[in-house]
């Protein structure tokens, strides 16, 4: 349904002479690729406010998004899983900040955060099968991902300073799947690579 979709928009746009023919398949990409992020952002939204949820998922998804495009990680292989699992652990990391806010514990959140930088910084940017970065690519990715993460965590420090601790923790909790999904993503590549070689 968003294919047709975006290839109707993106048709239209042809026969207007906004678009190169020669360009139709980007086009049509970016397009199923931005309602496939509104749809997802939707959801989650409503659900975030269904179940009174909604501060800390709209945190999440900010945090996480501004990260993770930098980063690289796990892909599902069809929008409709890459949309299942986004609203699934969209909506798993909104319960997670909301019961783990009231015991709220500096100490182990620091030591896990470092963790998952570490992870963070050591791993990412990460090809993919469908998209590997050049030298130079790798090296633009990688410094914005460093400016993000630097941004975040001062941002964090300044919200616990003024005692947002649902804004940190949130924080704290995107890292986490940003490093998971890393983690995902680098296994999921190397296999791949693995069974392509053997045949």
């Amino acid at each position: 349904m968003l294919k047709d979709l975006s290839q109707y928009i993106v048709t239209k746009l042809i026969s207007y002479g906004i678009v190169n023919e020669s360009e139709k398949d980007i086009y049509c990409y970016g397009y199923e690729f931005l309602f496939n992020k509104i749809i997802i952002v939707m959801i989650a939204i409503l659900l975030g406010y269904i179940l009174n949820i909604i501060s800390e998922i709209t945190v999440f998804l900010i945090s996480f998004g501004g990260l993770r495009q930098y980063t690289g990680g796990i892909h599902m292989r069809t929008p409709c899983r890459c949309m299942l699992f986004s609203v699934f652990f969209v909506l798993i990391s909104g319960l997670i900040i909301k019961f783990l806010l009231p015991i709220f514990f500096l100490k182990e959140i620091l030591v896990l955060w470092g963790i998952c930088i570490y992870i963070i910084l050591k791993t990412a940017p990460i090809n993919t099968l469908n998209k590997k970065l050049d030298q130079l690519e790798y090296l633009v990715y990688r410094k914005r991902m460093i400016i993000v993460i630097i941004i975040e965590v001062l941002f964090s420090v300044i919200m616990y300073i003024l005692n947002k601790k649902m804004i940190v923790l949130t924080i704290f909790v995107s890292n986490i799947f940003v490093a998971i999904a890393l983690i995902a993503g680098r296994i999921a590549y190397y296999k791949t690579k693995i069974i392509n070689m053997d045949s």
